[in-house]
């Protein structure tokens, strides 16, 4: 089986997808990824052939933490050039493969693969973002609305958010000869064709969608640094802090509350600089800044976590048996913060935009005192344990490329031709695909 990935995100989008084609070719398949820089680089680093597309999803998340509004209209301005380059790469690759998986932000995976015929699957890293009348879209929280109201919700969601990709994809579906789009639906998750990238353990999905589990790599952890080894050494188990991809506005700021929230509540603490600069210029023997470590080395040596509520660190923070508190970005971590916190995993989830030292201080020490969360995080620890998804995902992916799909009626030598780049923009009424 030759397997296409298609990885545009942040690194926690992709990583799954490596960890995949990483598994496949263990297995004696074949698989090629297409994929965002931070992603591809890891891609790279462990063999697996890559090509790299645009954007930066991480420079884009701290470009728009930083420039607010106006960023958000030039990213808009640029996505038409993005989904431009994502055609020409998977056009380019899609006659060697046999079947296309694809993370949500890969938005001309949908249209390829109708156009190749193709068998095709979108991963969704969040159950909330998957249209259902059992929940409401993000970023409305879930609560017992009926399902014809959250049916209407979804379908006034699907319209404000397909006009800045609807455009330009229907121009690519007319030059493949596919009808034009009638929802953005139908490329981020469409019916039948979407898996949930969560653990069924932590998840909820809607009817008719599989939580396949969050990916791990099949490499060993890379060694901790010499520095954290010393730390670790050096004192009772300390907790991690920090926001993976998510950039922060004002860092000086978030550092001074969440020092003074560990030192109120006793405790030392690893701190994530990456994007978001947390812990810069810190001084301080209960605290140690670090840019960029293995979580599946680091974890296991910890007492907690607290993060961004991303799917990523969530699935390697479970599989180490930690409690965990998020202290949420976007709508979709505070849907999975939510979650853990319903599980028994962690305290509430925090909004970090209005985070506070002694509400933080509090959660802290609920995270790390409370033998109920540590008795339910272990217990999932020994669920996960028993599990190898991604053995489970292969043999998932090895039925999809058998049954296969039927194919578009449309000539191949459609996506021979080279991609256009014109401003002409074709209808976004029709049909959907999937």
């Amino acid at each position: 089986m030759r397997a296409l990935l298609a990885g545009v995100g942040t690194l926690g989008d992709v990583l799954p997808l490596v960890a995949l084609g990483l598994a496949l070719r263990d297995a004696g398949h074949e698989a090629r990824l297409i994929g965002s820089p931070s992603g591809a680089a890891v891609a790279r680093r462990w063999g697996l052939p890559v090509e790299e597309v645009e954007p930066d999803t991480e420079a884009l998340l701290a470009e728009a933490a930083a420039g607010g509004p106006a960023v958000l209209r030039s990213l808009q301005a640029r996505m038409a050039g993005w989904i431009d380059a994502q055609h020409t790469a998977l056009e380019a690759h899609a006659g060697w493969a046999d079947v296309l998986v694809s993370a949500a932000g890969a938005h001309a995976a949908g249209s390829v693969a109708d156009a190749r015929g193709l068998p095709w699957r979108m991963l969704q890293v969040c159950a909330q973002a998957i249209p259902s009348p059992e929940h409401p879209p993000l970023p409305l929280a879930p609560g017992a609305l009926p399902g014809w109201l959250n049916r209407g919700l979804w379908w006034v969601e699907d319209q404000l958010t397909v006009w800045p990709v609807g455009p330009v994809l229907d121009r690519h579906r007319a030059r493949l000869g596919l009808p034009p789009l009638r929802s953005r639906h139908a490329v981020t998750a469409p019916p039948g064709r979407t898996w949930l990238l969560e653990d069924p353990e932590l998840a909820d999905p809607p009817p008719g969608v599989p939580a396949v589990g969050y990916w791990p790599l099949p490499r060993p952890p890379t060694p901790l640094p010499p520095q954290v080894e010393a730390f670790l050494d050096a004192g009772p188990p300390p907790v991690w802090v920090g926001w993976g991809s998510m950039a922060d506005p004002d860092p000086a700021r978030t550092t001074g509350i969440v020092r003074a929230a560990l030192g109120r509540a006793g405790l030392r603490a690893v701190l994530g600089a990456g994007v978001s600069g947390l812990g810069a210029g810190v001084v301080d023997a209960r605290l140690l800044v670090v840019d960029a470590v293995d979580h599946r080395a680091l974890f296991p040596r910890l007492a907690a976590v607290v993060h961004h509520g991303g799917a990523g660190t969530i699935a390697v923070a479970a599989r180490a048996g930690l409690p965990q508190l998020a202290l949420w970005h976007l709508p979709d971590q505070r849907a999975r913060g939510r979650g853990l916190h319903k599980r028994g995993l962690g305290p509430p989830p925090l909004r970090f935009t209005k985070l506070r030292e002694a509400e933080l201080a509090a959660r802290l020490a609920a995270l790390t005192s409370e033998a109920s969360i540590r008795w339910a995080s272990a217990q999932l620890a020994a669920q996960l344990g028993r599990a190898d998804r991604l053995a489970e995902a292969i043999t998932r992916l090895e039925a999809v490329a058998a049954a296969g799909q039927p194919r578009a009626a449309v000539a191949w030598r459609a996506l021979q031709e080279p991609v256009s780049t014109s401003s002409s923009e074709g209808s976004s009424g029709g049909s959907p695909t999937g």
